[in-house]
């Protein structure tokens, strides 16, 4: 059983969708337990997953815990895996209570976690799995657990959804694409630190050597308005498209020419490994996990942080020498289809499970 807090739906909840997906088509029995209005329960629900809709209302919910402990019983639940914070607060302490055998924690994202005495959420788990090699040394480091516990087990794409093929010119007129634009995209769901603000100051640069490119925004989130002031505040409204989140961004990558990733902060973004799966030249922001996925100039292009200039130089770098484009696109495929594919996530996180377990049986199995 996957447990998650959250209400929104971004890369995380990508994730848990896709390892839930994989488990299911090996033969596990998957459920989620999630709030009863998030988009992850109805599109688990979608794909024919067990749902259990629980909203957990605070760190301290204890008629959550009580239901959660239950449930755990009542099932037979023999791993619990959870997600975000105060899921992982209520629903891990709730299967030490009901004596879940195998109990996981996911850190998905680079942020520092909390480090204060009172914050022993890591000690619960059996097991920490992290998005990237950074994460987990970042709560080796601030929490001093013990190395055999944490995993690094970055995000797998489905080779069989994302994978190159011919651009959808019916999308691209769909949009309202000119026939020869040059698109560039960056695909994150419209918070602070994927800092959409930089693509919008490089793209001046680009636009004054190629006035036909065109910039995909692809996602919905909390700062829509402000970004999109800021699209119309510098007069490029000809020049952006903010198309909200969409289900179709293999449809949407065949149609880009670049991606983008302008984050401040990262673990290892689905956007990242799922546009190199297509062969797409990714220019990059060099944070969080990031650079354990792309060696710069080989199967991707790396920029500072915060830094505008060198994404608008990477990007026309691109731009300028699309043999260089290519090669950079095709090593970029042939990493993902070596090492980050959904199914070997999926197989690695099932290993994690085994071993926890293996490690708890008594004398009689």
């Amino acid at each position: 059983m996957h447990t998650e807090w959250s209400e929104g739906f971004g890369g995380q909840e990508m994730r848990i969708l896709l390892e839930m997906g994989q488990h299911l088509k090996s033969g596990h029995h998957v459920s989620l337990l999630a709030p009863p209005e998030s988009p992850l329960l109805k599109r688990a629900k979608e794909q024919g997953m067990e749902v259990i809709p629980s909203k957990i209302r605070h760190t301290f919910d204890l008629p959550a815990l009580g239901r959660i402990k239950n449930l755990i019983q009542k099932k037979a639940i023999e791993v619990l895996h959870t997600h975000s914070s105060v899921d992982s607060w209520v629903a891990s302490l709730a299967g030490k209570w009901a004596g879940v055998p195998v109990l996981v924690r996911t850190r998905h994202i680079s942020v520092p976690a909390k480090t204060h005495g009172l914050n022993k959420i890591y000690a619960l788990p059996d097991a920490v799995i992290t998005a990237g090699k950074q994460i987990r040394q970042t709560l080796l480091d601030g929490y001093h657990l013990s190395a055999d516990r944490v995993f690094s087990i970055p995000t797998g794409v489905d080779t069989d959804r994302f994978f190159p093929r011919d651009p959808d010119l019916k999308l691209k007129k769909k949009l309202g694409l000119p026939d020869n634009a040059l698109v560039i995209t960056l695909a994150a769901v419209l918070r602070a630190q994927k800092r959409h603000e930089l693509v919008i100051a490089a793209a001046q640069t680009i636009l004054k050597k190629y006035p036909q490119s065109r910039f995909l925004f692809v996602g919905e989130g909390p700062r829509r308005d402000l970004i999109s002031q800021e699209i119309k505040r510098t007069g490029m409204e000809d020049f952006f498209l903010m198309t909200g989140h969409r289900d179709d961004l293999p449809e949407i990558l065949s149609i880009s020419d670049i991606g983008i990733i302008s984050s401040q902060a990262e673990g290892v973004p689905q956007f990242l490994l799922q546009a190199m799966a297509m062969a797409k030249p990714m220019v990059s922001t060099s944070v969080g996990g990031i650079p354990e996925i792309i060696e710069d100039g080989v199967n991707g292009l790396l920029i500072p942080p915060e830094d505008p200039q060198a994404l608008a130089d990477a990007v026309l770098r691109l731009l300028d020498d699309r043999t260089l484009a290519g090669q950079i696109g095709k090593k970029a495929k042939h990493l993902i289809e070596d090492q980050y594919t959904a199914g070997q996530m999926a197989e690695e996180i099932y290993q994690v499970y085994l071993k926890v377990y293996r490690q708890k049986e008594g004398p009689k199995g």
